[in-house]
């Protein structure tokens, strides 16, 4: 009798995912992700002001070359402008460039790169948690609750370039921890990080995971090798399985010496430090606030049952260091600004990974054997539900019942593909055709949240914007100009100067100002003979107004402006 055919398995078999792990199941799962992704990131742009003048920067570099000053605001024209993402902005010109050569559209090609690299990160971040947890429905869960908290951030930025290096970065030193190729493979990483400090300065972030692997290696040798179970050299340790010190040294060097391979070399360093220090600046920027948990409840609850699980698995598996160092700073600065959010989609997934598949296997193990089925099938349909829940989008106007709704992702889908690029009522697309039409002269006030488009549309080769949201250039002096003067009242400032909205206006010799009625400003306007009202869109249309400095020099302008109104179908004051 052959005792191979007659011993039956033990029921104390380890508990596996083997029916998540074939190439049948791998093939669905990453078509289920990629299906989700792509819903999600081929939409019209419709609140982000910031992709416009980062496509403008790269016309002007690919034009003119980098500029060293700022071109773009006339009140910061003195401003040095240490643009630390100018490759970046270049690719995605010549991106725009050549969408509309073919005649697909220029946004519409951004939009389709920017997808295809964030499908080249979080794809990245399921074949990792696929080869880590052996299941590629944990990969499935995990890629899809990744996207789900970076979603906020899916605009034509360069973060998006920022998020796949950093992917690539951590699936890097996983593989070189986990032996799944050479440890020499960790000196790419230098000239990455020169290419990185040319692309945005999330090299920074990458130079923090870097230090994290680097610390977590350095204490994993001194425990396994002096101090493993407080009493003295671990036996079992071999100092070959360790990275020799001598490496990490010639590492770190000179992945510090390459992020001085860019145009500004130590100024970059200073960037982060100038904008966080700026109190009022931190306050004002929407994407430093702290997430709102109503619409990123996501995040929130996928982030706390890791960390629950975390705590019940920490005996029974090994989590590295280093892992955990990423995992917990990154959740911080998530919970901190909505900005972050991004980065620890990324962060999370090794740790994450890691927890999921040893909470399932400690509950398969519980389970009859019979019943082990269920964990891939629950798996699968928490994955399933997760992407839906994003897709529909029942908590920004989408409705279950009505999945093509036009605030949910599949009826923005739809939107592209009529090919619409952007929201063209998110934008003021008619003011700018009246600008241009009435050739309005002079300076001009304007507010940030909608700068990147005028940017776009006119600045630097006919006006000049007043304020914008690069930030970094020139701190908050400019956006608390712009406050006030929007206002149309007067601040009090900490060193007992007060500034006056119109002293403002004379300081910076403002001949004509894009507003709302809305405004402090409209108010003011409406009772000065100073101003007069030239162009006023309904609120359907924006409810944007123009108003004109009465002077002697102005009055062809005025003329002219009351002539294009109709044109741009605005009302003409009489």
């Amino acid at each position: 009798m052959n005792p191979k055919a007659t011993t039956p398995k033990p029921e104390t078999e380890p508990p596996s995912f083997r029916r998540g792990s074939g190439w049948i199941a791998g093939v669905l799962a990453f078509a289920f992700f990629t299906g989700y992704l792509f819903c999600i990131a081929v939409v019209p742009i419709r609140s982000d002001n910031d992709c416009w003048w980062h496509v403008k920067t790269g016309q002007y570099i690919s034009e003119h070359g980098i500029p060293k000053h700022d071109v773009f605001a006339y009140t910061a024209a003195d401003h040095v402008w240490n643009n630390h993402e100018w490759l970046s902005q270049l690719g995605f010109y010549h991106v725009w460039k050549l969408g509309e050569d073919v005649g697909f559209g220029g946004w519409r090609a951004v939009i389709v790169m920017i997808a295809v690299q964030l499908w080249l990160t979080y794809g990245l971040a399921f074949f990792l948690a696929a080869r880590l947890s052996g299941s590629f429905w944990i990969a499935l869960l995990v890629a899809a609750m990744a996207v789900a908290i970076g979603r906020r951030m899916f605009y034509p930025r360069p973060p998006v370039v920022s998020n796949l290096l950093m992917m690539a970065e951590i699936a890097l030193l996983v593989a070189v921890n986990e032996r799944w190729i050479r440890r020499a493979w960790v000196f790419v990483l230098i000239p990455v990080i020169a290419l990185w400090s040319n692309l945005h300065g999330g090299w920074m972030a990458g130079g923090l995971i870097l230090a994290a692997w680097m610390l977590g290696e350095v204490l994993r040798r001194v425990w396994s090798l002096g101090f493993a179970g407080w009493k003295g050299r671990n036996p079992d340790a071999r100092v070959e399985d360790f990275f020799p010190i001598w490496w990490l040294g010639i590492l770190g060097a000179g992945c510090v010496m390459a992020t001085f391979a860019n145009p500004f070399g130590i100024e970059l360093y200073k960037l982060p430090g100038r904008v966080m220090s700026d109190k009022f600046l931190v306050s004002a920027i929407g994407e430093l606030a702290r997430p709102n948990y109503y619409f990123v409840i996501d995040f929130g609850i996928f982030a706390a049952a890791i960390f629950i699980m975390f705590l019940v698995s920490l005996r029974r598996q090994r989590v590295p260091l280093w892992e955990a160092i990423i995992w917990f700073f990154f959740l911080y600065q998530a919970m901190m600004h909505v900005r972050h959010l991004f980065l620890f989609s990324v962060a999370m997934v090794p740790l994450s990974t890691r927890v999921l598949a040893g909470c399932c296997s400690m509950a398969a193990g519980r389970l009859p054997l019979r019943a082990r089925g269920i964990l891939p099938g629950a798996t699968v349909g928490l994955a399933l539900y997760a992407m839906c829940w994003v897709i529909i989008n029942p908590r920004e106007g989408g409705a279950w019942l009505n999945p093509m709704s036009p605030r949910s992702y599949p009826g923005r889908n739809a939107q592209f593909a009529h090919g619409d690029g952007y929201n063209h009522d998110a934008y003021p697309k008619l003011v700018c055709d009246f600008i241009e039409e009435a050739d309005l002269e002079g300076n001009m006030f304007n507010e940030n949240y909608y700068a990147g488009y005028l940017i776009w549309r006119l600045s630097p080769e006919k006006h000049r914007v007043f304020s914008d949201s690069r930030f970094d250039i020139f701190g908050s002096k400019f956006l608390l100009y712009e406050k006030v003067i929007a206002s149309g009242a007067s601040v009090q400032l900490e060193d007992g100067k007060r500034l006056q909205w119109d002293e403002l206006l004379a300081l910076y010799d403002i001949q004509w100002a894009i507003t709302r009625s809305d405004t402090g400003l409209h108010d003011q306007f409406m009772a000065s003979k100073d101003w007069g009202l030239v162009a006023r869109w309904p609120q359907e249309l924006g409810g944007w107004e123009i108003w004109v400095l009465h002077t002697p020099k102005n009055e062809a302008m005025v003329s002219r402006a009351k002539k294009a109104a109709a044109d741009a179908l605005a009302f003409a004051p009489q």
